[in-house]
């Protein structure tokens, strides 16, 4: 048995209030800037934890830049990852070639503007407007024409504002939530369970009816209690016995690789996590003991208010 102490980190920069809709769709284009380039830095090449997420939230009044991460690192240290990652991204920005830009936002247009497949995928989203009680009903629309019409300079004081650790005028809040656990490593007879939590994974995300018992058998002299040999002994199923493309294999093994590392503990120990450089530690934020006294100190974000008076989406003529 050995303890493990997992680290959820939740990174939140404030942009604004939900209603600017400049800023609302800057947020956007931003989020489709560094979303590839983020999970490529801090998850494939750091791997900073099996979760990481980075992206633009609307909340009921606010706009917020965040990032997920669930990682064993401690949170000073991926705050000073992630801070890192944004710093060396202005250069990015501002190389970026004009068609490279041109290409992101038509990419998220492409994404804004995508036909609703159902009528359930069409009510939840005018629910949404409704339940946001913003009733913005056009906002794809508008928030569409405004992305067409950035530059690339609008979204450089957009970064240099909102986004660039040294900034003034950034805001930030980082919430650490720990947890800490004992893992064991799994018995002989835990193998059926394992196998068939493996097997509904499988068929979820390959779209393949999987049978636990050829899984079993493929499984049948993977070392569970072994890191490498559990993960090859997984890639090996899923291209030789369920004849799964290998692309489609390795995006398994990589999104599965959380829901792998619950069922087999041993996993964690698969990739050891290179020494945290002290020199590298972010600064440690401010300790709340009080925390009914830090929020009264708090400004209050303004409530949600529609976008146009209710009585305009009112009909007072009779209908037969």
């Amino acid at each position: 048995m050995r303890k493990t102490s997992i680290i959820a980190l939740n990174f939140s920069l404030y942009i604004g209030e939900h209603t600017d809709r400049a800023l609302r769709a800057k947020s956007i284009l931003f989020s489709q800037l560094t979303e590839e380039p983020a999970f490529n830095q801090l998850r494939t090449k750091e791997q900073l934890g099996y979760v990481v997420f980075s992206g633009a939230r609307m909340n009921s009044t606010t706009i917020v830049y965040r990032f997920l991460i669930q990682s064993e690192r401690t949170g000073p240290y991926l705050e000073s990852r992630i801070d890192k990652f944004l710093a060396d991204y202005k250069d990015t920005l501002e190389t970026m070639s004009e068609k490279d830009f041109r290409g992101h936002i038509n990419s998220l247009i492409v994404k804004r503007t995508e036909r609703l497949k159902n009528l359930h995928q069409e009510s939840k989203r005018l629910w949404g407007y409704i339940g946001s009680e913003l009733y913005d009903f056009s906002q794809i629309d508008i928030e569409v024409d405004i992305i067409h019409n950035i530059t690339k300079a609008e979204m450089l004081d957009f970064y240099n504002k909102f986004i660039d650790p040294a900034s003034p005028t950034r805001s930030k809040a980082s919430v650490h939530m720990h947890a800490a656990a004992v893992a064991r490593a799994p018995k002989p007879g835990d193998k059926d369970t394992i196998v068939g939590e493996i097997c509904k994974y499988i068929s979820t995300h390959s779209g393949t009816e999987t049978d636990p018992a050829v899984i079993s058998k493929a499984l049948s002299a993977v070392d569970f209690t072994e890191p490498k040999s559990a993960m090859s002994g997984f890639l090996q199923c899923l291209t030789q016995d369920l004849k799964i493309s290998p692309e489609t294999a390795q995006y398994i093994a990589q999104e599965g690789a959380a829901m792998l590392a619950t069922l087999l503990p041993s996993l964690a120990g698969a990739n050891p996590l290179p020494r945290e450089d002290e020199g590298e530690i972010g600064d440690q934020g401010e300790v709340i003991e009080d925390i009914c006294a830090f929020k009264a100190r708090l400004q209050l974000t303004k409530g949600a208010m529609p976008v146009r008076p209710l009585i305009e989406f009112e009909e007072s003529s009779v209908k037969l």
